[in-house]
């Protein structure tokens, strides 16, 4: 009986070691466990708080295909794509523009030369008043009463004349015409000859004048110059003498310059004869330019 009890305690002794060791183990274990279990809880509840932070999701975004670079379109490209783009008429703003010609085509440069030119005025004119001295000598026919005999009698004039002249010129020429008037004294004869002697006369007369000139530059002008007149003299009347009618219209040819001291003044003078007596004629004056 002894040795079956020593026996039977023995098994028993090892038996409670074991079921220490598990009890050791479990209780090892159990915070390891909680530990676990806790963690686990506070990472899925983070999760849950994250993801109920998202916004609903959109629709899914394509993918984006990988942006080319567009070349440039060609000259025929635009071309073609202007041809085929039509605006209404309200909406065009000016008419389209006319196809410009190729510069190698020099059929039509004659006709465009011309058109250039022809709108560009190629004359101007240009308006003023004149006024100017003037001498020439004539020859006056004087009858003696007494013997019917007749003579002749050296008369010079010389006066001012007053004039508007209106002239049109390009680039080298030029022409003008200018009417006026002009008045003066004339002397006929020389003092204590003996023959008819008269001084301080009046006279008036009316004129025509023209000239065609050359620009020498843009203050010269030079050409010939013409005036037709028409003069009245009252000569007086004497016992012994009378004066002959003179013939009208007399004639007058120049050489006229001109030049241009300022822009509106220019200074006249001008050398020539008298057609009918064939004397020297001397003309000085002042042109103001009105326009």
């Amino acid at each position: 009986m002894a040795i079956t009890h020593a026996t039977s305690s023995f098994p028993l002794k090892g038996t409670n070691k074991e079921l220490e060791k598990d009890i050791m183990k479990k209780k090892l274990l159990l915070p390891l466990m909680l530990a676990l279990y806790i963690s686990s809880n506070s990472v899925q509840a983070e999760q849950k708080t994250a993801t109920s932070k998202k916004v609903a999701p959109g629709p899914k975004a394509q993918p984006q295909t990988p942006v080319q670079k567009q070349q440039p379109p060609s000259i025929q490209e635009t071309s073609a794509v202007q041809k085929k783009v039509t605006l209404p008429e309200e909406l065009k703003l000016d008419p389209e523009p006319e196809e410009t010609k190729s510069i190698d085509n020099n059929e039509d440069l004659p006709n465009r030369i011309s058109s250039k030119l022809s709108t560009k005025p190629k004359f101007k004119n240009r308006k003023a008043f004149t006024i100017d001295y003037n001498t020439w000598y004539e020859v006056l026919k004087i009858k003696d009463k007494t013997n019917s005999t007749y003579s002749d009698s050296k008369t010079h004039y010389f006066g001012v004349g007053f004039y508007y002249d209106y002239t049109v010129y390009e680039e080298k020429y030029g022409y003008a015409i200018s009417p006026g008037i002009v008045t003066g004294n004339a002397q006929a004869g020389t003092q204590g000859s003996g023959e008819y002697y008269e001084r301080r006369i009046p006279w008036l007369g009316y004129r025509l004048g023209g000239r065609l000139f050359f620009r020498a530059n843009n203050r010269i002008d030079i050409g010939p110059a013409f005036i037709a007149q028409y003069k009245t003299t009252k000569w007086p009347e004497e016992t012994q003498y009378q004066v002959m009618p003179q013939v009208n219209p007399q004639y007058f040819i120049y050489l006229d310059t001109r030049w241009r001291i300022s822009y509106p003044l220019e200074l006249i003078q001008s050398f020539g004869v008298h057609t009918r007596q064939y004397a020297l004629v001397w003309r000085l004056g002042i042109n103001y330019t009105l326009n």
